[in-house]
């Protein structure tokens, strides 16, 4: 796992989307940071782990307007802490 990154369906800087697990995928270092992260073929994995229309769902709403505040990152942290414990169990 080493060889992987976190790679995101539509860029980190859309904020809308950051953090949507759904928007990040584990994927192969070289696609991610050589080949703009394969977006299509990206896009079509997203569709067949959380079902048709999902990578197009995130692509709508990276559209829109979205602004956090620190209490905004502080819910944001207990809601990955409380994921991570998933994977750790």
């Amino acid at each position: 796992m080493e060889d992987m990154d976190a790679g995101h369906f539509i860029s980190r800087n859309k904020k809308a989307v950051r953090f949507d697990f759904k928007n990040i995928n584990a994927q192969c270092r070289g696609c991610n940071r050589f080949q703009s992260g394969r977006q299509f073929e990206h896009a079509k994995a997203i569709d067949r782990k959380w079902g048709a229309g999902t990578a197009d769902a995130l692509l709508i709403k990276s559209k829109q307007p979205c602004k956090r505040g620190r209490a905004d990152y502080l819910v944001l942290i207990e809601e990955m802490k409380e994921k991570l414990k998933k994977f750790k169990a």
